[in-house]
């Protein structure tokens, strides 16, 4: 007889294991049993959905499901929140994120990851090839565009990052992916834990389950969807915005850490709010990171820039 509850907590458990793992002889990182590459977004993504199907599977067998939601949720939690205290943009010092790194003797295999660093290497002396590059339809584009910055970054001072700092910072943001994508799961478990009574797991059409099945739930009674606060503003217009409303401490999670207070308020906008987009239809909001990084009102200049072109709008709202 299958095990069901303790083949998802084996599965569970894998998924939240933080650990590192560092060839110092290929000068190579793996996370979550994959090598860090272009390639770490699908196959977390593949790792999750096969995760959220046991779960799934457990539910409709389960007796105490929402004994074993909140048991899951509180544990996703806590992992959750520990990664808040990973220094995202600090490739040159790992340490003080606390993440469990263990040296490992085990090789990469051979990939056709295309971001390696002899390809930026190569893209950062050829302007004319990073730009013809950044015009198209760039895969895994939040990958591209931080290791972009980071070789563009030592560019200004004539240099170049050393591998080393290269698998840092490519450590980091599949770390950040992880992340967002636990969070998403997370997001789901909790739908699912305070609906409870809403949804009827026995009706889930479950048969012949795999390891490499995926589970239609089309059939599971409906739940109530999350509503998300539409915005006319463009997503680097909203990134502006809110980063106003941080920086002043209109908003705010946690005035303690600052690091912190922006990627609780991240995750905010990417929870609860859309975009327009330029058809005038809305978007769903993913790695508003990258936006924030792009505003730079912390400086003096852009920073009154914005509060001129606030007054501006603000002028023509003012009643006669």
């Amino acid at each position: 007889m299958v095990n069901y509850l303790r083949e998802f907590q084996e599965a569970l458990e894998d998924f939240l294991d933080l650990t590192v793992f560092f060839n110092e002889n290929e000068i190579r990182y793996k996370f979550q049993g994959f090598w860090t590459s272009s390639h770490f977004e699908k196959d977390i993504q593949d790792k999750a959905k096969k995760l959220e199907n046991l779960l799934f599977r457990q539910l409709q067998n389960g007796l105490n499901n929402k004994t074993l939601l909140l048991e899951v949720k509180t544990k996703m939690r806590d992992a959750y929140n520990f990664l808040y205290d990973v220094y995202y943009d600090d490739f040159d010092n790992l340490t003080k994120s606390n993440l469990i790194a263990r040296y490992s003797s085990a090789s990469p295999e051979s990939s056709s990851d295309p971001y390696t660093y002899e390809f930026f290497e190569h893209l950062i002396s050829n302007d004319k090839a990073r730009k013809e590059l950044q015009k198209g339809n760039i895969e895994f584009t939040m990958l591209f565009d931080s290791l972009l910055k980071l070789f563009e970054s030592f560019e200004r001072n004539d240099k170049t990052p050393s591998r080393l700092q290269f698998e840092n910072a490519k450590l980091l943001d599949c770390i950040y992916c992880y992340r967002e994508i636990l969070f998403d799961l997370l997001d789901t478990v909790e739908h699912y834990f305070y609906n409870i009574d809403k949804v009827d797991f026995s009706k889930i059409d479950i048969v012949n389950f795999s390891e490499n099945d995926i589970i239609d739930f089309d059939d599971a009674d409906p739940i109530i969807e999350k509503v998300k606060c539409k915005i006319n503003l463009s997503k680097i217009e909203v990134a502006r915005f809110f980063k106003f409303l941080m920086i002043e401490k209109y908003l705010y999670f946690d005035l303690s850490d600052r690091s912190k207070n922006k990627m609780q308020l991240q995750d905010f906008i990417e929870s609860n709010f859309s975009y327009q987009l330029p058809n005038k239809k809305q978007g769903a909001i993913k790695n508003i990171k990258r936006e924030f990084a792009e505003t730079h009102i912390e400086i003096k200049e852009n920073y009154n820039r914005l509060i001129d072109d606030l007054i501006k709008i603000l002028e023509t709202k003012r009643k006669p």
